[in-house]
């Protein structure tokens, strides 16, 4: 029988490799620090470690390291070990420093696979358009041309620097965000998985995905917290030393901060124990867009401030935000950030959920329902056709959407032969009065995304009930659903 390990306020089975994580947490050393003992000095790229010399001078000038031998300075660096008579690297010393003949001997999988694909969806037909680039060298060479090249196909908008006659292009991406989401993956990746990393280039997102799940306990709670564990000790420590990368568990923190103050999307992280992978995805769409800007005109009579703007832009798109996320996204203390919400709890923006430190906050029904934007608007068609949807609703039931939305949310007003039903309807219903996304509907009426999609949301396409906004594009980020014209 499995053993359990408990995370959050729950108690889950420990899978095996939750088992080899705990028996490997119990030894002296991480994983990567595993001798190669068929491994010489002769695989190591010498390219590679004078990259690690120029990147540690220009860190720290004064670096004791710097005057060492090749031999010495990888063994103070715990990438090589006395075997016998001679020195053999580890797997951080061959990830780290290995040539291309090394690599592909001894970590055959373990390189990072760049993917252009042309529109917004994975290619499943072969005959389709796409591009593959792999990358199969020592880490600190591999990451700086990684870089260059996401930013050589990324695209770019128009710039103007200031006392400048020239123009210059701008990644829709930031250069920064970009070299710390490849850095957090080649440092926090399993390499005991033999399968590689993957940046994916779509044509309105980038997705990184690497093999192994956050060690950190990651949630929307959590998001931008201080704070990392380290599953690749050695590595960790020379990216740390040449500046490559922090940690601190800063990664995320910078990469939310530099997205926002571009305007951009937040970026969406995932941690999946069960698949045993972290993604990030970038958008390069903006945050503050005319939709966005549209939908905030909604809330022009409640004299909002711009950090109580910036949570209700981030509240549409995310779905939920806590105390943390406020500050990040606002600068702010946490007395501030709690005042802000609170104020917005208050009005009947948000509404909080859970208690003390686990605290959040979602939009309030009335908004994610349209009811709000309903009563706001002017006397023009549109005000008549919603309102007549309205009155489609208040005639299809004797209890308020806003009530049913409630009880609803709370699992426990309706008996089960009955719920699914009233789920069915309620969807419907939401989406006749404005297109929902699949995120937008979890959040409203408190189910899953994923169950949400496979037991309501599928079979109402099917039946021809919901329909896409986008058709042509069904994985689109921005995808919605309404209610057909049956």
């Amino acid at each position: 029988m499995s053993p359990f390990q408990r995370i959050a306020s729950t108690d889950q089975r420990c899978s095996d490799t939750d088992l080899q994580l705990l028996y490997r947490e119990n030894q002296s050393s991480s994983y990567d620090q595993t001798t190669v003992i068929e491994a010489t000095l002769d695989d190591l790229d010498q390219n590679a470690i004078e990259a690690y010399r120029r990147a540690r001078h220009e860190s720290n000038p004064d670096a004791p390291e710097l005057n060492y031998s090749d031999q010495d300075l990888l063994y103070s660096l715990n990438l090589i070990t006395k075997h016998q008579d001679s020195y053999c690297p580890n797997i951080a010393g061959l990830i780290l420093f290995g040539n291309k003949i090394a690599l592909r001997r001894y970590c055959p999988l373990h390189r990072v696979d760049y993917i252009s694909i042309e529109g917004t969806q994975w290619i499943k037909d072969d005959e389709d358009r796409y591009q593959t680039i792999e990358f199969r060298e020592a880490l600190l060479l591999a990451i700086p041309k990684l870089v260059t090249n996401v930013l050589q196909y990324l695209p770019t908008r128009f710039g103007l620097a200031e006392d400048s006659i020239q123009r210059h292009d701008i990644p829709l991406i930031p250069r920064k965000v970009i070299r710390e989401a490849i850095v957090n993956a080649v440092m926090h990746r399993d390499y005991r998985q033999y399968s590689p990393i993957q940046i994916i280039q779509y044509s309105d997102r980038l997705e990184i995905r690497n093999p192994g799940y956050s060690l950190k306990l990651f949630n929307e709670e959590t998001l931008g917290e201080p704070g990392s564990i380290i599953r690749n000790q050695a590595i960790a420590a020379v990216l740390h030393e040449t500046g490559f990368a922090e940690t601190k568990g800063s990664g995320i923190r910078v990469m939310l901060q530099v997205m926002l103050k571009a305007n951009l999307s937040l970026p969406s992280f995932e941690s999946n124990r069960n698949e045993d992978r972290f993604q990030v995805i970038l958008y390069t769409h903006n945050l503050f867009d005319n939709e966005a800007l549209q939908w905030l005109s909604q809330f022009k009579n409640h004299n909002l401030t711009d950090e109580e703007v910036k949570i209700l832009v981030v509240l549409r798109e995310k779905g939920r935000i806590n105390n943390a996320l406020c500050r990040l996204i606002n600068d702010i203390d946490t007395l501030k950030a709690s005042q802000r919400l609170k104020r917005l709890r208050d009005i009947g923006l948000i509404d909080s959920q859970g208690k003390g430190t686990a605290t959040y906050y979602t939009l309030a029904s009335k908004i994610l329902s349209g009811q709000l934007e309903n009563s706001n608007l002017d006397s023009s068609t549109d005000n008549q056709d919603s309102l007549s949807g309205q009155l489609t609703i208040d005639l299809f039931s004797q209890e308020s959407l806003e009530n049913r939305l409630k009880k609803v949310r709370q699992k426990k007003h309706y008996k089960e032969e009955n719920r699914k039903d009233l789920i069915r309807d309620l969807i419907l219903e939401l989406c006749k009065i404005k297109p929902r996304s699949s995120s937008q509907l979890a959040t409203l009426l408190n189910r899953k995304k994923k169950y949400l999609l496979e037991e309501y949301i599928k079979p109402l396409m099917n039946e021809k009930l919901l329909e896409y906004t986008i058709p042509e594009r069904p994985n689109d980020p921005s995808q919605a659903y309404r209610t057909t014209q049956r």
